[in-house]
């Protein structure tokens, strides 16, 4: 059997010395493909720049989180017990909250599911192969926790006349109120024809700023920009980058020093620590505190 020795021929200690003494998980597959541009955005401007800005008054963080369980199989359909919930929070403490629990099942089970219930709320989907009813449920799940943040979102401006609401997530959908603005941890969607400039976006800088059309004869224009939360020199391109949008052009720098200020340090057990701000979190771990047990 011919062996060539490796392990010995190099000195992998000065090695990783040489770059830096740490080491990150490992480049094993590639990047999930990104969405193209389907939208043209219209820029407000051409260079990035600091952050300079007064921090806003904040209502509240509204945030939700879902569940599910599934409790049996009827011919291979699965009958699932979904659990959503929505909550408005602020240092620390749940302003209003929006929960909906519910049986999940086939319409060819409804009479069944609904017998077994016990009073638990019955929500049907569309039939068809056991594959096809696996994916009405699941998304289903996705549309309850939708549902109770946006019905949640338009409590509070009700409810509420100062402070920033600020979502998790896109403002598409929710009211076109001034208050409401949105901070948005994916980059899966590119808006950017050149993002080249995201790449070396320093920790504290806001990239150039740009308009999301509305589409349709009510929809409403969005403006937006992404924003460096943490120091991404030695890191992928998108480690702490965040998106804000806002209704108002005039509100998406004081968005963007909140999301600065409100940006965590690594110190939580947090996946998403680099781009998931503080009081959000805060949010979901007061809602998982809620959720039943048996999730």
């Amino acid at each position: 059997m011919w062996h060539r020795e490796v392990m010995e021929s190099f000195d992998l200690r000065a090695l990783l010395s040489r770059f830096g003494g740490e080491v990150f998980a490992g480049v094993t597959s590639a990047p999930a493909n990104r969405d193209e541009i389907k939208t043209e955005v219209r820029m407000l401007d051409s260079e990035s720049a600091p952050v300079v800005a007064d921090m806003p008054t904040v209502c509240c963080f509204i945030d939700g989180i879902q569940s599910s369980v599934t409790l049996g199989w009827r011919e291979s359909r699965p009958v699932a017990l979904h659990y959503a919930g929505a909550g408005a929070a602020n240092r620390g403490e749940l302003l209003s909250i929006a929960e909906e629990l519910s049986l999940v099942c086939a319409a060819e089970d409804e009479e069944w599911v609904t017998a077994e219930s016990g009073g638990v709320p019955v929500l049907v989907v569309e039939d068809g192969s056991p594959t096809d009813v696996s994916r009405n449920v699941a998304a289903e799940l996705g549309g309850m926790r939708e549902r109770l943040e946006r019905g949640l979102c338009e409590q509070i401006l009700k409810d509420t006349t100062e402070g920033l609401v600020v979502c998790d997530g896109s403002i598409v959908g929710r009211d076109r109120n001034d208050r409401v603005v949105g901070v948005v941890k994916t980059t899966q969607s590119r808006y950017l024809a050149d993002e080249s400039v995201l790449w070396r976006l320093p920790k504290g800088w806001r990239s150039p700023r740009f308009v999301i059309p509305g589409a349709g004869a009510t929809s409403v224009d969005r403006h937006s920009c992404y924003v460096r939360l943490q120091d991404a020199r030695r890191r992928p391109w998108d480690f702490g980058l965040i998106r804000v949008e806002t209704w108002n052009e005039y509100a998406l720098m004081s968005v963007a020093k909140l999301a600065l200020e409100d940006s965590q340090d690594g110190s939580r057990q947090d996946s998403r620590w680099d781009r998931h701000l503080r009081s959000v979190r805060n949010v979901e771990d007061l809602m998982r505190a809620r959720r039943p047990a048996l999730f």
